[in-house]
């Protein structure tokens, strides 16, 4: 198990993250999910040991990653690869071990062994120089996977490499995983990447972790803004609470009214909390007339997906939406029109 609790990091005044607090059990594969700037970096160097925080633990399998002494037990794998350009392919995988002092017939065979799995053999004497960027990410892996670490940690690894070779890391990293006492925490602002590889998530935005959890659970009841919006396809529009009744809200958007569902974790919303509407692209429908439950905005154009179904793209406000509706729906709309909209989603505070 890994736990990390109330980290903290601070330059001068100011705190890079803040109390940040989640855990990977053992096997788990763990996504810092936020924006750029909010810290996911900063907590990955704090589990490889290269970065001191300012407060807090990080404990994996009872030993300390901030006051024990010792080598470090999380190899990371950079954007960027970090290789030694003056060194060959077989070198640069060997490097941890060359400094761990193993014989170097050991050496050779697992260099051999690791290559072949990955995808390289031949590659043991190439130089780096004329490699491609997929074949470049494949080496950096090879060198982190072949010393086999209780953490395997990844700074946004995934975001230049061609699909062929994505599919096989994502292959190897689950397979990594399964063994015992294995962990992974990797840092995306990409859904796809965590829906593809995740099994739990810690979503950052300024430093503090918004929300974290199993990923199927956050999937299925986010607790927060945050939460609600890494799901796949789903979007959100500003509103104030104008009311509520039964369990149910009545938001207004500013552009009409709309019933809206409370977060299966908020029990308090005040009247006039500010927030958003959170709400599948297929959750939407077109109306053809005002009428209470609907807002408007100004249709922009329709593209054909299937058939049956099509995407319209229109504008509330400032926000534009890009919504999935039947065929028929999207039939005889004026670009630059008003379009009227029902919708059925979830309230979530701001903040």
């Amino acid at each position: 198990m890994l736990q990390v609790s109330d980290v903290t990091c601070r330059i001068g005044n100011r705190a890079i993250i803040e109390r940040v607090t989640f855990k990977v059990p053992s096997g788990g594969k763990l996504a810092l999910f936020g924006s750029s700037g909010s810290g996911k970096t900063t907590v990955l160097k704090v589990l490889a040991q290269t970065l001191p925080p300012s407060g807090g633990t990080a404990v994996l399998d009872g030993a300390s990653l901030i006051s024990d002494r010792g080598p470090a037990r999380g190899i990371m794998v950079w954007q960027n690869h970090v290789l030694f350009e003056h060194l060959t392919v077989a070198e640069n995988v060997a490097f941890g071990l060359i400094a761990r002092n193993e014989p170097e017939a050991n050496i050779r065979k697992k260099v051999d062994e690791i290559l072949d799995k990955i995808g390289l053999p031949g590659f043991a004497g190439r130089k780096l120089a004329g490699l491609s960027g997929g074949e470049r990410a494949r080496v950096a892996f090879a060198r982190a996977f072949i010393l086999q670490p209780p953490l395997l940690l990844l700074d946004e690894v995934f975001s230049n490499i061609d699909v062929a070779t994505k599919a096989l890391l994502y292959g190897l990293i689950d397979e990594y995983a399964k063994l015992p006492r294995n962990h992974v925490v990797f840092v995306s602002h990409n859904h796809d990447e965590v829906v593809a590889l995740a099994d739990h998530i810690a979503i950052l935005e300024g430093g503090q972790i918004k929300e974290s959890g199993a990923l199927k659970d956050v999937f299925r009841s986010p607790a927060t803004i945050y939460g609600a919006l890494i799901v796949p396809d789903k979007l959100s529009l500003s509103c104030r609470v104008k009311s509520q009744a039964d369990g149910r809200l009545v938001v207004d958007t500013g552009f009409g009214e709309l019933a809206a569902e409370r977060p299966a974790t908020e029990t308090r919303i005040r009247d006039g909390a500010d927030g958003f509407l959170v709400f599948a692209k297929n959750d939407a429908s077109i109306a053809r007339t005002k009428g209470e439950g609907t807002i408007w905005g100004t249709f922009l154009r329709v593209l054909p997906l299937t058939k049956q179904r099509a995407q319209v793209v229109l504008r509330v406000g400032d926000a534009p939406l890009a919504i999935e509706v039947p065929q028929e729906q999207a039939v005889g709309l004026d670009a630059g029109g008003t379009i009227y909209l029902r919708v059925t989603g979830t309230f979530f505070p701001r903040g």
